[in-house]
């Protein structure tokens, strides 16, 4: 079974649990606990886990010092903060495995102090975020810690510690690359917040947001200029493949999207009885939505929203103006069975597509049978070849 089908079923479990315990918010609390901590375990335990080891663990055996390192920031492959930050734990002599449980240590206490905003079904939204994005904190280490910082910039700006918050920002644009064209994102849509102040800019703002999460289909045209911009040949690269579309591949965070959509929808929609361009601007945006078919940059925006999207709509639903809990059951039942044919369907059958899966389950514990380089070299060895064949043949 696939390491992600082991995760979701074993959230869903929590999850029935929660619903079975609705009205006993005490029980239901100790529960997401027991499920967050279940989450956290079991992603931490991965060893040598993905595809992206193909680069890491040969980087990560041969950095230098962090004095080496900070004299040759310029030749290094990695951004400066990652660069740094593997650096340092290299050298107090941490493994590879150590390496990537910080990192999921990290990411897993960032998103435990975002859910503690959470109170309508933590489980299931917890659920959702460790099936949509779980790339995130299992494969792709740079953005995982630019993600964290930026969730914890936005947290200490709330509190009005902005010094702190402009300190994490720096911190998460050093990490990867992408945190600085969200960073941008962000405080143009916190701009625009200001200026809308009407009681209908939340539907405002996160239409925005849908609209700059996609891509109008302008890759084509930004790719015949992109050349003649003056930028090094690995940050053009890096945009170009962004902005490239893949084959066609209806992706399971659309699904979400439009229930969420739907969700705000419904409940946010206008006192007065014209309804009309309420309705026509919500379908709007979930065509925009559903249509988008530039997966790779879709994958990288939504990791730094998603987290934040979830606890808005939790709130949202958890409002004590709304006394229709029908649509909120009806919503949570679809979820959990959308996500059972996740872990037991549709990942299982993905992965016996592969020839060379790199999602099977290896965890630390299986030193107890294999030397760590032994069962290295044999994750490495899948890693190649999935990079070399089954990626091909699936994305280009």
């Amino acid at each position: 079974m696939p390491f992600v089908s082991v995760l979701e079923a074993g959230l869903l479990i929590f999850c029935v649990l929660e619903l079975l315990a609705d009205g006993y918010p005490r029980m239901q609390k100790q529960i997401y606990y027991l499920a967050f901590a279940f989450a956290f375990v079991w992603s931490t335990m991965k060893f040598a886990y993905g595809p992206d080891i193909m680069s890491y663990i040969p980087y990560y055996r041969t950095i230098g010092t962090p004095s080496h390192v900070w004299d040759t920031l310029a030749e290094q492959r990695f951004e400066a903060g990652f660069v740094l930050f593997t650096s340092l734990c290299k050298s107090i002599g941490m493994s590879y495995w150590l390496f990537t449980a910080l990192i999921s240590t990290i990411y897993f206490g960032t998103i435990y102090a975002l859910f503690r905003k959470l109170n309508y079904y933590p489980t299931i939204a917890l659920t959702v975020l460790m099936s949509l994005d779980n790339n995130l904190f299992l494969i792709e280490l740079r953005q995982c810690l630019a993600v964290s910082f930026f969730i914890l910039g936005i947290l200490s700006a709330q509190k009005d510690k902005n010094l702190l918050s402009i300190m994490l920002m720096f911190v998460s644009a050093s990490m990867h690359h992408s945190a600085k064209f969200i960073i941008i994102l962000t405080i143009l849509l916190y701009l625009l917040g200001k200026t809308i102040k009407t009681e209908k800019r939340a539907y405002a703002f996160l239409f925005a947001a849908m609209i700059l999460l996609i891509v109008i289909p302008v890759g084509g045209f930004l790719q015949k200029f992109m050349p003649n911009i003056s930028v090094d040949n690995q940050t053009l690269s890096s945009i170009l493949e962004h902005i490239s579309r893949r084959k066609f591949q209806i992706q399971k965070i659309i699904i979400i999207y439009l229930g969420l959509i739907g969700i705000l929808a419904y409940y946010l929609k206008p006192n007065d009885k014209n309804n009309t361009k309420h309705w026509l601007i919500w379908c709007c945006v979930a065509l925009i939505v559903f249509i988008y078919d530039y997966w790779f940059l879709l994958n990288r925006i939504r990791s730094y929203f998603l987290p934040f999207l979830i606890v808005y709509t939790s709130s949202l639903l958890s409002d004590r103006r709304l006394t229709n809990h029908l649509p909120k059951q009806i919503f949570a039942t679809l979820l959990l069975v959308f996500f059972c044919f996740d872990a037991f369907v549709s990942l299982p059958q993905h992965h016996k597509m592969l020839k060379f899966p790199t999602d099977k389950i290896c965890l630390v514990t299986d030193l107890r049978y294999k030397s760590e380089e032994e069962l290295t070299e044999e994750q490495m060895r899948n890693a190649i070849n999935y990079w070399e064949q089954d990626y091909k043949n699936t994305w280009q």
